[in-house]
């Protein structure tokens, strides 16, 4: 009894007890580093859209005029579009797919379009416009139902688990500390933006429920150590032993990844429980919200997180002082083009970076990026504001239910169900943006063969079938 409780001890001194990392060497029930390895879902969201001239690439084997898929394997560097080229070294880890349609928007009411995408993004629900937001731009309304990642948290995270993350290095432009997601009543969620916070809420500094006699791990660490790794140190050397190869691998690699995070985030020492962080500027910020959430997957902390990128500013991306926003996302010349393809170049960059994190953990035979969807939409198809033939990027295996490593193109021979603004003129476009979520519900072990509306009607009157998953996933 004492060695469990000492093994115990051991784990919640490491930010890891209870469903966190579990080790069969020891006899504990494992689920994050086991062979049954859950699936995970992350959905990365950023702020207006790509100009199709610098991230579309035209690659031979994809057939004219209709749906089709060719492998990145064998792509030359040179045949990388501006925008995907920071991503070449990890294609075979992706499928970048082109020709989705934000369909549910298309269905609903005109209004600003960046309004419409913030009700519709993760919904794919038809908007709530009884009272909507009245700007000099148009009209904005709210969501009415709660969004994607919200509903298959609900579904999949179990007693124990924190059911989602919501981090962000800021929020929707303009909106404050709010992205996408929403809650059932189709309220925002505010999302994290500091990573001290978000880590502290993955590793609490409070006593173990199940030993209430035992001192806080903040008090422990106070009085004896600077820091929860130092404060475990002892227990690692007793507790080594006794593991299996894989699993003192295994442990090892989380004891080196809490402390590069307490060293980056400076979590230690802790000295009082009034600690305010100071989170890091800039990508620094994401790239730690990128390693907190590898590490909160590999914990078994969570199943689903969202990560919305805060809106760049102009020197992010070598560009001119100015109103990114009206400058640049709405530009319609070469030259602003130019400026937001360089803008999502530093976007892919930050996708790289976050796969990249994902792949370094080993798990299962693989890597927690072959039990993970990783799933990155864009706010509008361009920064325009059309919301069809855009830019989206799968990453990861879906524990099996993917086969990355391709670029997809669905061919713009659907009829459209509208002609105004952001509709490119009625002009035939692809399949919604609805399909791909399902495919994310039944990665994670969900029968689910619709997400949101399941039908509409085209102008030439002809049905939308908005249920089933996307094909060639």
């Amino acid at each position: 009894m004492k060695q469990a409780a000492t093994r115990r001890r051991f784990l919640q001194a490491l930010g890891l007890g209870g469903a966190a990392l579990m080790l069969p060497s020891l006899q504990f029930r494992q689920r994050a580093l086991a062979a049954d390895a859950p699936t995970r879902l992350l959905i990365m969201t950023t702020q207006h859209g790509v100009p199709r001239e610098h991230w579309k690439m035209d690659l031979a084997g994809l057939p004219a005029g209709a749906d089709g898929a060719v492998p990145l394997a064998g792509i030359a560097k040179n045949e990388f579009s501006l925008v995907l080229d920071p991503l070449y070294e990890v294609r075979n880890r992706l499928t970048v797919v082109e020709g989705l349609a934000m369909m549910s928007a298309m269905l609903d009411e005109p209004g600003n379009n960046h309004g419409v995408s913030w009700a519709h993004l993760l919904t794919s629900s038809l908007a709530d416009y009884e009272d909507p937001i009245h700007t000099g731009g148009g009209i904005h309304p709210f969501a009415r139902t709660m969004s994607l990642d919200q509903y298959i948290a609900g579904k999949v995270s179990t007693p124990g688990m924190i059911s989602s993350l919501e981090l962000g290095g800021g929020g929707r432009f303009g909106s404050g500390p709010v992205g996408f997601a929403t809650a059932p009543d189709g309220a925002w969620l505010p999302y994290e933006t500091s990573p001290k916070r978000a880590f502290d809420r993955l590793f609490p500094t409070g006593g173990a429920p199940s030993e209430p006699s035992m001192p806080s791990r903040r008090a422990l660490i106070a009085a004896r150590r600077t820091s929860v790794l130092d404060l475990a140190a002892g227990e690692y050397e007793r507790v080594i032993p006794k593991l299996g190869a894989e699993d003192s691998r295994k442990l090892e690699m989380h004891r080196d990844q809490i402390r590069s995070l307490e060293q980056r985030l400076g979590t230690a020492p802790a000295a009082t429980a009034s600690c305010q962080p100071m989170a890091p500027s800039g990508g620094d910020v994401m790239d730690q919200f990128f390693r907190l959430s590898a590490l909160a997957f590999a914990c078994n902390l969570t199943r689903v997180i969202t990560i919305n990128v805060d809106q760049l500013e102009p020197g992010d991306f070598g560009a001119p002082p100015g109103d990114v926003h009206q400058d640049y996302a709405h530009g319609e010349n070469p030259e602003a083009y130019m400026h937001m393809a360089n803008y999502y170049r530093v976007h892919t960059q930050q996708f790289a970076q976050l796969i990249g994190h994902l792949d370094a953990v080993p798990e299962a035979g693989g890597t927690l990026l072959d039990n993970t969807m990783v799933i990155w939409i864009t706010e509008l198809a361009t920064g325009p504001h059309d919301m069809a033939d855009g830019m989206t990027l799968v990453a990861g295996g879906g524990g099996g239910m993917l086969h990355p490593g391709r670029y997809v193109r669905f061919a713009q021979n659907r009829p459209s169900p509208c002609s105004s603004y952001g509709c490119l003129n009625g002009a035939k476009i692809g399949p919604g943006q609805s399909h791909l979520f399902v495919s994310a519900m039944q990665a994670m072990g969900m029968p689910d063969t619709s997400f949101g509306m399941t039908s509409g009607k085209a102008l030439d009157g002809s049905n939308i079938d908005m249920t089933g998953p996307l094909a060639m996933l």
